[in-house]
Parts: structure tokens; sequence; C-alpha cells
């Protein structure tokens, strides 16, 4: 599946978050086409790859720049490579075995904080390769890539909530204003839902 079209939300998750309405069949399609709209605001509004919240692709090569040091910054993945390979002449890629080669993913709890590994560290005082060499394109990485292969549980709400917010706006005209006859007033739409945007920060990236 491609990640423009993975959906951090289903269907029975909108109804669920509006059940005073027997809703039946009649709106599937449509919470269907707005749940993948949200998962796509959502990785804009993050800096994510189209679904990288729930990358159930397989495994792809991508190339970094050996690092000189015993610290290599890579993309986002919620598993360790499954294959290394590295050119210590900057020409010639030879798949590094574990072990001898040892290393460990940063954060180093990263599994069961939920988050995705961001470096990989090598051993200094047990590998037999102790340095990222210092080549442009030098690491050849095979791995899933993304924030996760399972949507978190806020990543999944905020698709809820815009959805919904989305639906309710077409049921209003898209106005930039609603009355509430219940409240006696008037209900003014933002760029973006603020409970919404404070979940989305918790899984920016900050690049140093």
């Amino acid at each position: 599946m491609s990640g423009q079209s993975v959906r951090y939300c289903a269907v029975g998750d909108i109804k669920a978050m509006m059940p005073d309405l027997n809703w039946g069949a009649s709106y599937d399609a449509i919470f269907e086409s707005l749940s993948m709209r949200a998962s796509r605001l959502i990785d804009y509004e993050t800096g994510k790859a189209p679904g990288s919240f729930a990358n159930t692709e397989t495994a792809e090569i991508r190339y970094f720049d050996g690092s000189g040091t015993s610290e290599l910054w890579i993309d986002e993945t919620p598993a360790l490579p499954s294959v290394i390979a590295v050119a210590t002449d900057g020409m010639n890629y030879v798949n590094w075995a574990t072990p001898p080669i040892y290393f460990t993913g940063w954060p180093y709890n990263a599994i069961s904080l939920g988050v995705p590994f961001l470096r990989l560290d090598l051993d200094i005082f047990r590998s037999s390769e102790v340095i990222w060499y210092k080549y442009p394109r030098s690491v050849k990485l095979t791995s899933v890539w993304g924030y996760s292969v399972r949507p978190p549980d806020l990543i999944t709400q905020a698709a809820i909530m815009q959805s919904i917010r989305w639906f309710k706006r077409g049921q209003a005209g898209f106005a930039d204003t609603a009355a509430n006859p219940n409240l006696t007033q008037l209900s003014y739409t933002s760029r973006l839902d603020p409970e919404i945007a404070e979940m989305l920060d918790l899984f920016k990236r900050t690049t140093i």
C-alpha cells in the first residue's frame, strides 16, 4: 500500500466519536476519504513522509553519508536495519555482520517508549569497526522507514478529530462561523484545531 493511501483511523473510529446517531453505511465513503486526507494533513504538519505513522511497507534501501565518528544519524525507523553495508573505501560496499560488528540504536529504549530510532552507535569497546567511514553515501541501510508501524494513539485521535471537524464544517457549507442555537453564540474556525496542533507538536522532530 502506498503511503499516500494510508489512513491513521478507521471509519468505525470516526463513528464511535459521534455515537448519538445510527450512521449505518451511508457516509462510509465520505469518512474514508476524510480519514485519508486528515492523515496526509498530519504528515504535513509533523514534517513526515506520507504514511510514516503506519508504515507496513517492505524494507527499502537508503543511503547516508558516513560521519567519521562512531555515531550515525539516520532517518526515523521503528526497527533496527536488517542489512548494513558500508563502503570503507568510499566505493565498494561490504555487508557488516553482527557480530563482529556491534552497534546499538538510539534512543536506547525506543521500542518500549514507542518512538523511532534516530541514530546508530557503534560499540567502540567490542566492535571490529568503530567509525562510520566519512565518505558520501558510504552507508547503505535496509530497513522499514517511518515513525511507527502502527499509528500512536494520539495520531489516531488527531485523525479522528480532524475528520469530524471537516465533516461538520461540510454540513455547515464550510462557513467560517457557525451559530450554536443552544448557546446563542458564534463559533469561529481556525487554521488547525489547537488541541490537534498540541497533539501533533509531540511528534515533530527537532533538527539540531
